[in-house]
Protein backbone atom coordinates (compact mmCIF):
# COMPACT_ATOMS: atom_id res chain seq x y z
CA UNK A 1 0.00 0.00 0.00
CA UNK A 2 2.75 2.14 0.74
CA UNK A 3 4.30 1.94 -2.62
CA UNK A 4 0.81 2.50 -4.37
CA UNK A 5 0.77 5.64 -2.18
CA UNK A 6 4.21 7.07 -3.42
CA UNK A 7 3.01 6.24 -7.35
CA UNK A 8 -0.23 7.64 -6.34
CA UNK A 9 1.44 11.26 -4.83
CA UNK A 10 3.89 11.64 -7.96
CA UNK A 11 1.23 11.16 -10.49
CA UNK A 12 -0.64 14.84 -10.80
CA UNK A 13 -3.64 13.11 -12.33
CA UNK A 14 -4.42 11.05 -9.12
CA UNK A 15 -2.93 13.10 -6.28
CA UNK A 16 -5.54 14.43 -4.33
CA UNK A 17 -6.69 14.94 -1.29
CA UNK A 18 -8.48 11.42 -1.30
CA UNK A 19 -4.81 9.53 -1.73
CA UNK A 20 -3.36 11.55 1.74
CA UNK A 21 -6.77 10.27 3.89
CA UNK A 22 -7.09 6.79 2.46
CA UNK A 23 -3.09 6.15 3.05
CA UNK A 24 -3.00 7.18 6.81
CA UNK A 25 -6.68 5.17 7.04
CA UNK A 26 -4.80 2.50 5.58
CA UNK A 27 -2.11 3.07 7.86
CA UNK A 28 -4.12 3.34 11.06
CA UNK A 29 -6.49 0.97 10.93
CA UNK A 30 -4.47 -1.89 8.31
CA UNK A 31 -0.85 -1.32 9.89
CA UNK A 32 -1.71 -0.08 13.68
CA UNK A 33 0.89 3.21 12.67
CA UNK A 34 -1.04 6.35 14.36
CA UNK A 35 2.39 8.07 14.35
CA UNK A 36 2.71 7.27 10.41
CA UNK A 37 -0.70 8.13 9.77
CA UNK A 38 -0.25 11.97 11.68
CA UNK A 39 2.56 12.14 9.12
CA UNK A 40 0.52 11.36 6.12
CA UNK A 41 -2.56 14.19 7.60
CA UNK A 42 0.56 16.36 7.95
CA UNK A 43 2.07 15.70 4.44
CA UNK A 44 -1.40 16.20 2.84
CA UNK A 45 -2.22 19.27 4.80
CA UNK A 46 1.27 20.89 3.18
CA UNK A 47 0.22 19.70 -0.33
CA UNK A 48 -3.52 21.05 0.13
CA UNK A 49 -3.19 23.43 2.45
CA UNK A 50 -6.96 24.86 1.47
CA UNK A 51 -9.08 21.72 1.76
CA UNK A 52 -11.35 21.89 4.21
CA UNK A 53 -12.32 18.08 3.73
CA UNK A 54 -8.80 17.11 4.44
CA UNK A 55 -8.19 19.58 6.83
CA UNK A 56 -11.92 17.95 8.75
CA UNK A 57 -10.78 14.34 8.04
CA UNK A 58 -7.05 15.35 10.14
CA UNK A 59 -8.90 16.63 13.13
CA UNK A 60 -11.63 14.15 13.55
CA UNK A 61 -8.40 11.38 13.74
CA UNK A 62 -6.10 13.86 16.38
CA UNK A 63 -9.56 14.06 18.10
CA UNK A 64 -10.18 10.51 18.02
CA UNK A 65 -6.29 9.95 19.18
CA UNK A 66 -7.21 12.30 22.14
CA UNK A 67 -4.38 14.41 21.35
CA UNK A 68 -5.82 17.69 22.89
CA UNK A 69 -2.50 19.74 22.82
CA UNK A 70 -1.63 19.04 19.18
CA UNK A 71 -5.09 19.15 17.79
CA UNK A 72 -5.96 23.06 19.63
CA UNK A 73 -2.34 23.76 17.86
CA UNK A 74 -3.20 22.02 14.07
CA UNK A 75 -6.93 24.08 14.56
CA UNK A 76 -5.62 27.30 15.34
CA UNK A 77 -3.15 26.57 12.25
CA UNK A 78 -5.76 25.24 9.87
CA UNK A 79 -8.50 28.33 11.04
CA UNK A 80 -5.72 30.96 10.43
CA UNK A 81 -4.56 29.32 6.93
CA UNK A 82 -7.97 28.49 5.70
CA UNK A 83 -9.36 31.01 2.93
CA UNK A 84 -12.20 32.68 5.08
CA UNK A 85 -15.46 30.68 2.96
CA UNK A 86 -18.69 28.95 3.63
CA UNK A 87 -17.48 25.79 3.62
CA UNK A 88 -15.38 26.36 6.72
CA UNK A 89 -18.27 26.60 9.10
CA UNK A 90 -17.99 22.76 9.81
CA UNK A 91 -14.25 23.38 11.06
CA UNK A 92 -15.17 26.28 13.31
CA UNK A 93 -18.20 24.58 15.05
CA UNK A 94 -16.21 21.30 16.03
CA UNK A 95 -13.20 24.17 16.86
CA UNK A 96 -16.40 25.58 19.49
CA UNK A 97 -17.17 22.03 20.22
CA UNK A 98 -14.13 21.10 21.40
CA UNK A 99 -13.18 24.13 23.22
CA UNK A 100 -16.47 23.56 25.03
CA UNK A 101 -15.38 20.15 25.88
CA UNK A 102 -11.63 20.54 26.66
CA UNK A 103 -11.19 24.38 27.26
CA UNK A 104 -11.68 27.02 29.87
CA UNK A 105 -14.43 29.32 29.98
CA UNK A 106 -11.73 32.03 28.11
CA UNK A 107 -10.94 29.70 25.35
CA UNK A 108 -14.75 28.81 25.07
CA UNK A 109 -15.75 32.45 24.59
CA UNK A 110 -12.16 33.32 22.22
CA UNK A 111 -13.45 30.56 20.19
CA UNK A 112 -17.27 31.73 19.80
CA UNK A 113 -15.56 35.19 18.72
CA UNK A 114 -12.95 34.02 16.48
CA UNK A 115 -15.98 32.00 14.46
CA UNK A 116 -18.23 35.02 14.77
CA UNK A 117 -15.45 37.34 13.22
CA UNK A 118 -14.63 34.70 10.33
CA UNK A 119 -18.51 34.35 9.43
CA UNK A 120 -19.31 37.95 9.59
CA UNK A 121 -16.09 38.74 7.15
CA UNK A 122 -17.66 35.70 5.00
CA UNK A 123 -20.84 37.10 4.89
CA UNK A 124 -19.57 40.85 3.96
CA UNK A 125 -17.74 39.56 1.85
CA UNK A 126 -20.71 37.76 -0.13
CA UNK A 127 -22.97 40.53 0.13
CA UNK A 128 -20.46 42.57 -1.71
CA UNK A 129 -20.18 39.71 -4.64
CA UNK A 130 -23.78 39.34 -4.93
CA UNK A 131 -24.53 43.29 -5.13
CA UNK A 132 -21.34 43.39 -7.66
CA UNK A 133 -23.19 40.34 -9.88
CA UNK A 134 -26.70 42.21 -9.43
CA UNK A 135 -25.48 45.40 -10.82
CA UNK A 136 -23.58 43.55 -13.72
CA UNK A 137 -27.33 41.57 -14.34
CA UNK A 138 -28.98 45.35 -14.32
CA UNK A 139 -26.55 46.81 -16.46
CA UNK A 140 -26.37 44.05 -19.18
CA UNK A 141 -30.58 43.83 -18.83
CA UNK A 142 -30.26 47.63 -19.76
CA UNK A 143 -27.94 47.09 -22.19
CA UNK A 144 -30.06 44.50 -23.85
CA UNK A 145 -33.38 46.83 -23.35
CA UNK A 146 -31.41 49.54 -25.42
CA UNK A 147 -30.73 47.25 -27.84
CA UNK A 148 -33.65 46.21 -28.65
CA UNK A 149 -36.10 48.92 -28.31
CA UNK A 150 -33.00 51.34 -30.00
Amino acid sequence: SRKVFLRARRDPKYSTFHVYIAAARIELYLNKEANLAKNIFELGMRQFPDCVGLALEFITFLWNMNDERYLRVVFNRVLDQLPKQRETRALWDKFVEFENLYGDLASVSEAEKRRSQAFDEIDMAMDMEMKVGLRLKLLAGDNSRRLILG
